[in-house]
């Protein structure tokens, strides 16, 4: 598996390079952002989505041509691929964590109580879009999903971030419920859910032949 995780992350870095504009761009509008409020959180779901898109690289090429050290099997590949994607958007939060806390001054302690549900609700949604890459023969249909998916996400963010007025009512309810509860439930449902995910790509992917 320690093979497999490499190989992402040299993929990782190679399709990294063509979106750094992108990525120095969303890291200006989080410093500017002094409420750690929707970019810290399109970082993260910019993070996810580049780690997952090595399964489409990976598709063009043949399993048995990859270079590792370790012997491969289907286990190891199916749950590398949930470890690497949720090692990759735990280790972005909590480094703009650190750089709030450090740079913008903002209270650690505040953001995990406000904002961890945000970060389960994206992480589940990757997941989500992982289980289908490896699920769907398609590709067009997962990048479909994707798409409406950040959308759906970030227009509405950005609209009850500055006018938060507009927020439904049942939105509104979760942010007033006990946030320390809030936090810690939406942390047991992410891990369920990725439990879930995981377990369902590798009965689907143990079946299939390289």
């Amino acid at each position: 598996m320690k093979g497999l995780i490499l190989k992402d992350l040299y993929y990782m870095k190679i399709e990294g390079k063509r979106l750094i504009p992108m990525f120095i761009v969303l890291l200006i509008m989080f410093f500017n952002d002094k409420n750690f409020n929707i970019f810290t959180f399109v970082i993260v779901f910019y993070m996810g989505m580049l780690s997952i898109g090595n399964i489409f690289i990976e598709k063009k090429n043949d399993f048995n041509k990859f270079i590792i050290s370790t012997p491969v099997n289907k286990k190891d590949i199916v749950f590398g691929k949930y470890i690497f994607l949720n090692c990759t958007v735990i280790i972005t939060f909590l480094i703009l964590l650190l750089l709030s806390k450090l740079v913008l001054k903002i209270d650690v302690n505040i953001i995990l109580k406000e904002r961890l549900i945000i970060f389960a609700v994206i992480s589940i949604l990757l997941n989500l879009y992982l289980f289908l890459s490896l699920k769907l023969e398609n590709d067009k249909v997962a990048t479909l999903f994707s798409i409406i998916t950040m959308g759906g996400l970030v227009v509405p963010a950005i609209i009850f971030t500055n006018h938060p007025e507009e927020m439904p009512v049942f939105i509104k309810n979760i942010f007033l419920m006990n946030k320390e509860k809030t936090s810690v439930l939406s942390m047991i449902i992410y891990i369920f859910f990725v439990l879930l995910f995981s377990i369902w790509s590798y009965r689907d992917f143990k079946n299939k032949e390289f």
